[in-house]
């Protein structure tokens, strides 16, 4: 439908509070303020299974809508599982166990808290997941596969963290107020 590996993909992908970029009330400004910045903050992606290699570019400058890309629903248009390090052992909650997986044909060693994907034994596969769907997501606290995000807040600072995105100017909190109002 919008997948960013096909022709005509549109970064656009939310437009239900346009109506709102010009609002008086101030928190419907807020709102509509995260969707553009939703939409159109740019960052370089890169280090991500299941995104760069099948676009093969490492890295690729896109925003929020670059894994996030069905309109108005915010999920991956095809399903594709991503690895963004989310399940590696530094990322992990410490309660959870660590496992050290081998691969037996390169000797590639790898730990992680969930093999993800990788149960199925494909090695490539190993601690990709599903890029879920954004509508009614202040309902489905905690986040990640681990629960470790207790709220958006700390979904957001993961993110910004990762791949080094410029959310300064207020557009962090933005961001926090149209994630919320989904």
């Amino acid at each position: 439908m919008n997948d960013p590996a096909a022709p005509g993909f549109n970064r656009k992908v939310f437009d239900l509070y346009d109506a709102w970029a010009s609002s008086s009330n101030s928190a419907r400004a807020k709102i509509a303020r995260g969707q553009a910045v939703f939409n159109t903050n740019e960052f370089d992606i890169s280090g991500v299974p299941g995104i760069n290699d099948v676009l093969g570019q490492d890295p690729i400058r896109g925003t929020c809508s670059t894994c996030h890309n069905t309109p108005n629903v915010g999920g991956h248009s095809v399903i594709r599982m991503v690895d963004l390090g989310i399940a590696n052992a530094e990322n992990c909650d410490p309660v959870l166990p660590v496992l050290t997986l081998q691969n037996k044909a390169t000797g590639a060693i790898r730990r992680v808290c969930d093999m993800g994907r990788g149960g199925n034994g494909v090695w490539a596969d190993l601690a990709k997941f599903r890029v879920p769907p954004l509508r009614g997501l202040a309902a489905r606290a905690p986040y990640f596969h681990d629960g470790r995000a207790k709220n958006i807040s700390e979904v957001i600072h993961f993110y910004k963290d990762r791949f080094h995105i410029d959310l300064s100017d207020g557009k962090q909190g933005d961001l926090e107020a149209f994630l919320g109002a989904l």
